[in-house]
């Protein structure tokens, strides 16, 4: 709930409950889906996924129905977190038969009026019946699903989330405040409980997780982006800021818990298979999640408090390999630049400080009220190929100081860039990624890709 309409001549607001109920848990009784209330489970593991079914006009859900349903099939999950689910995909889902067969919990019907777009779904197994209300986060389509899970060894608390899109500070903001008053929740109605948080996060991987010193992300490992325009061909046509690969789907748990996660249990699915296509723009995600004290090898430590976390010692193997056999080695095998391709990196940087200098010339500038003899940009080069540490693949990372508002300045590139003579030593355009929290610009100069942002300092400059 976002706010209350007060009614009546005294403007008082009737009293509501922090969360907003939601429907029954649904179970399938081999002829239906029914309300039903479900008993305690006897398990103290379980294996949770999340995966995002991706709606988009252009991609039509029901075209990629069967594809999708084996992948749900495929995660072999006890419990599973739905995000974009449709009602004409949930009546599909909850319809077809190997589903019902697997899936005998869900937290809708096949007959549910669903209250947006774009919904977040819980199924489980037979053995995993859960209860659940329905939390507003705020923003629109911005609701959780808080399932109850009741174990011999603990209530565990599954909140599906699907948070809001979008890279920019006000968005990243905007996230913030959606986990904080999920977490309210949490520790208002279930403080003694253990939580799991899982789903499509839209967190990018540059920006640090907001509350962690409450909760722990259970796949720390590279390699583990589920969003990747890079690779599949719906994440890249639905792509609307960066395309570098981000692990968004994330499943997160308690800190200092009775749940516990081994690192080798958490898995990618819905890849496609070979010569088809993918069934959504992301790859789903999965973990099984101990409850309760360890019993086996084969599962990691619980996850203790942030303050107490151990840091292994740092024990590097003894070499005989001197510096120059190493340098020798890599000289051989390309690792390092050559003198030519130095070269080109290097003029490509002159080419950019030349197209920045000769902005400021009178003809070149789009704002009469900008003064070219007290305005000074200074472009310098940073990253890899400023320390040296660049190799043959290698962009050229600059940042541009000046004394003048980031608006002027990119209005005058994006302006001197279109007014530009083409030839081999044009400043092209490839992209402006203009909303985000950090404008940056991503240009092609004597074939050498470089990226360049903005840095208001007048002051800096003097110094």
């Amino acid at each position: 709930m976002y706010a209350q309409i007060p009614i009546g001549k005294d403007n008082n607001a009737v009293p509501r409950g922090y969360g907003v109920s939601g429907t029954p848990t649904y179970h399938n009784d081999a002829s239906a889906w029914v309300p039903a209330v479900p008993s305690p489970s006897a398990k103290i593991s379980l294996s949770l996924a999340t995966y995002n079914v991706f709606h988009d006009s252009s991609f039509p859900l029901k075209h990629r129905f069967t594809a999708l349903r084996d992948a749900i099939l495929n995660s072999n999950a006890d419990m599973l977190c739905l995000q974009e689910v449709t009602d004409e995909f949930l009546s599909l889902l909850l319809g077809d038969s190997r589903i019902k067969e697997q899936f005998r919990w869900c937290s809708r019907s096949d007959k549910s009026i669903m209250e947006s777009e774009r919904n977040v779904v819980l199924l489980a197994r037979e053995d995993y019946g859960f209860e659940w209300v329905r939390i507003e986060l705020g923003g629109k389509h911005k609701s959780a699903i808080v399932a109850c899970l009741r174990t011999p060894h603990a209530v565990v608390i599954i909140a599906g989330i699907h948070l809001s899109a979008g890279r920019a500070a006000p968005i990243l903001q905007k996230k913030r405040e959606e986990l904080t008053t999920l977490l309210a929740f949490l520790h208002l109605h279930h403080a003694a409980d253990e939580w799991i948080i899982v789903g499509d996060m839209n967190w990018p991987d540059s920006e640090q997780l907001s509350l962690q010193d409450e909760l722990t992300d259970v796949w720390t490992l590279n390699g583990g982006e589920t969003y990747d325009p890079t690779t599949n061909p719906l994440a890249a046509a639905s792509a609307r800021e960066s395309r570098e690969p981000q692990r968004y789907d994330r499943i997160l748990i308690k800190r200092g818990s009775l749940l516990s996660v081994p690192v080798e249990s958490c898995e990618l699915f819905g890849l496609p298979l070979a010569g088809a296509g993918p069934p959504s723009d992301h790859w789903g995600l999965k973990a099984t999640v101990q409850i309760g004290p360890i019993n086996s090898s084969s599962f990691a430590t619980t996850v203790p408090p942030a303050d107490i976390i151990p840091v292994p010692a740092l024990n590097p193997l003894p070499t005989t390999i001197t510096d120059s056999e190493v340098h020798d080695f890599c000289t051989k095998h390309g690792c390092f630049p050559s003198v030519a391709q130095d070269e080109a990196l290097k003029y490509a940087v002159d080419i950019l400080r030349a197209f920045v200098s000769d902005m400021l010339s009178p003809t070149a500038s789009i704002n009469s009220t900008v003064n070219s003899s007290v305005v000074r940009l200074v472009v310098a080069p940073v990253g890899s190929f400023a320390m040296g540490y660049h190799n043959p693949g290698s962009d050229v990372d600059c940042i541009v100081v000046g004394n003048i508002n980031p608006g002027t300045f990119w209005n005058l590139m994006r302006w001197k860039i279109r007014a530009a003579i083409v030839g081999a030593d044009a400043v092209q355009l490839r992209r402006f990624v203009k909303d985000a929290s950090v404008q940056m610009m991503e240009l092609e100069i004597h074939d050498v890709k470089m990226d360049i942002q903005y840095c208001p300092a007048g002051k800096l400059i003097d110094w």
